[in-house]
């Protein structure tokens, strides 16, 4: 668990914490705005619900920013994962920052305490994707990130997925 962090970037009215169950619907509404942000609204099949559930769970972990008044401006969403190589790694899935906070280095900060977060885990090295056009692109590389290559990412896609596992005869 990942103590709160009162004072964000020199702004003593933000602070990095660990969400809280009761986060859940306002980090659903940044992750719609998120994917609308990313032009694929269409793709997004989760509900509050199934997220609060899957948070309850453990499915993942997250980091929130929270504003003085309570409200979130920002949540970074991350699971531990296993590499043969180098054991534990971070896999960053998002990172969002509302539209009117962002140029104020806090999504730095977000991104720095999640991998933060994952070396008190024991975590290696840190996954995450981008978007080939995402201006974020030099953040990363800014921060000593650099992209995947020589490896391409594949995914198995809803429809394609279901399709795999209910027709396999195994």
């Amino acid at each position: 668990m990942m103590a709160s962090n009162s004072i964000l970037n020199g702004t003593p009215n933000l602070s990095v914490r660990s969400a809280k169950q009761q986060d859940m619907k306002a980090v659903f509404q940044m992750i719609k705005e998120l994917a609308e942000w990313e032009k694929m609204s269409h793709k997004l099949r989760l509900d509050e619900e199934q997220l609060t559930k899957d948070f309850i769970n453990k499915a993942f972990h997250s980091l929130v920013v929270e504003a003085e008044d309570r409200s979130l401006v920002g949540y970074a969403i991350y699971n531990i994962d296993y590499s043969t190589w180098e054991g534990k790694s971070l896999i960053l899935v998002d990172l969002f920052i509302k539209e009117k906070y962002r140029g104020k280095k806090i999504g730095e900060q977000l991104f720095i305490s999640v991998m933060k977060a994952g070396d008190a885990q024991g975590c290696q090295k840190a996954y995450f994707h981008v978007l080939s056009w995402n201006p974020a692109i030099k953040f990363y590389k800014r921060l000593g990130c650099t992209d995947g290559s020589p490896y391409l990412v594949y995914r198995l896609e809803h429809d394609n997925f279901k399709k795999l596992v209910n027709t396999s005869k195994l």
